[in-house]
């Protein structure tokens, strides 16, 4: 099988690691392609990065490799793009047997691909206080930690 999941990966989470898990046992010795938001997207999109787009790619790579070793035969492709028609061509390129991705999308109608081919969305990890685990949620705590020590 085919897998694509994409997205910023930005402050790397526990999120992001159930993620890439989870295409890893769709995959089942198939392949699977992470299509990476470039730090432009990113900033069109949501903000300034908080990762460059390198540190990003080597992150979700090494994480990979630290579970997944050369005998595990399931191919595994980090691929960037910058725009909505970028990420399309992408996935008309590979053309997957499903696109995986987390579930703060609310309209699949809305995500990229899910036009011609199948997406599953995944439920979101929950941290030890019932929050989900989301980078927008991993900023707000830092935020909310460094105000804490600034008074």
């Amino acid at each position: 099988m085919k897998i694509i999941v994409n997205g910023c990966f930005d402050c790397f989470h526990e999120g992001h690691k159930y993620i890439l898990e989870q295409a890893w046992r769709f995959a089942h010795q198939g392949i699977v392609y992470v299509l990476l938001n470039d730090d432009n997207s990113i900033r069109k999109l949501k903000r300034e990065p908080i990762i460059n787009e390198n540190q990003r790619y080597n992150t979700i790579v090494e994480y990979w490799n630290s579970k997944h070793n050369r005998y595990d035969y399931t191919i595994f492709h980090v691929l960037h793009f910058n725009t909505e028609e970028e990420l399309y061509k992408l996935i008309e390129d590979i053309n997957p047997d499903m696109i995986l991705k987390g579930n703060d999308r609310t309209d699949v109608r809305e995500i990229v691909g899910s036009d011609k081919w199948p997406i599953c969305i995944l439920p979101r990890l929950k941290d030890k206080n019932g929050n989900d685990i989301s980078t927008t949620n991993k900023i707000k705590e830092l935020k909310s930690v460094q105000e804490t020590n600034t008074k």
